[in-house]
């Protein structure tokens, strides 16, 4: 097997990881390799060596590999969501600029816990929004986008109607969680040990009869009125 061949194999095996990446970072990462191999492919493209007469096949093999293209990410997006379908909006100004956008430009592809959307050609560069592991499931075939003046919306069509999805992702569910328990945990170290005690003591009395109520009374009014013991 030659390089470019394994290159190839190589950018195929790093995009398959870049679909299932979620971290920004992770991507990136991913994306710079692929536009190296790509850059690499391309160089061996245009000065192939052939030191035997029956290698022309593989040159000729080699010219007509197309690189893969190269995308911008795009990670900021606004969201909203009706009882049928979560709705994405993907801005357009950060993106276009002055450049003009039309269907042309866009493709998208759905599964059930994925969407990504593409704009290619926009003042010579690609883009794409790329978000998987949703909260909830969605229904490709039913899933469409529209073309606004300043932003794509992404209709996504819940495969539960009349669910309400909390977040996007179910990353941030996670994370929510996390942040919650740490403040949970925070709240339960400043509180004052006694605090539960004395509720305890407070339910029982309210709750109590007559004698429970005087049993309690006496008790506590002994233990603030109790001298301590010094030694005397």
């Amino acid at each position: 097997m030659t390089s470019i061949e394994e290159l190839q194999l190589d950018v195929e095996e790093l995009n398959r990881l870049l679909l299932t990446a979620e971290r920004t970072k992770v991507k990136n990462l991913l994306t710079n390799e692929i536009k190296q191999c790509e850059q690499t492919i391309a160089r061996g493209s245009r000065q192939p060596t052939v030191t035997e007469s029956n290698d022309a096949h593989v040159l000729q093999a080699v010219a007509t590999v197309k690189p893969e293209k190269y995308y911008r990410d795009i990670s900021n997006y606004a969201w909203d969501q009706s009882d049928k379908f979560m709705k994405i909006y993907v801005s357009l100004s950060d993106v276009a600029g002055s450049a003009t956008i039309t269907k042309d430009n866009i493709t998208t592809e759905f599964t059930d816990k994925s969407f990504r959307l593409r704009l290619e050609n926009v003042s010579d560069k690609n883009y794409q929004c790329h978000v998987g592991f949703l909260w909830g499931k969605i229904i490709p075939a039913d899933c469409y986008y529209k073309l606004k003046s300043d932003s794509v919306l992404l209709m996504l069509k819940k495969a539960e109607e009349k669910k309400t999805w909390a977040f996007v992702t179910e990353r941030e569910g996670k994370e929510d969680k996390k942040k919650k328990s740490k403040l949970n945990a925070g709240d339960a170290k400043d509180k004052d040990p006694n605090e539960g005690l004395m509720g305890m003591l407070q339910q029982m009395y309210n709750d109590g009869d007559d004698e429970m109520k005087r049993t309690i009374a006496k008790s506590w009014s002994e233990s603030r009125n109790k001298t301590p013991d010094l030694g005397m």
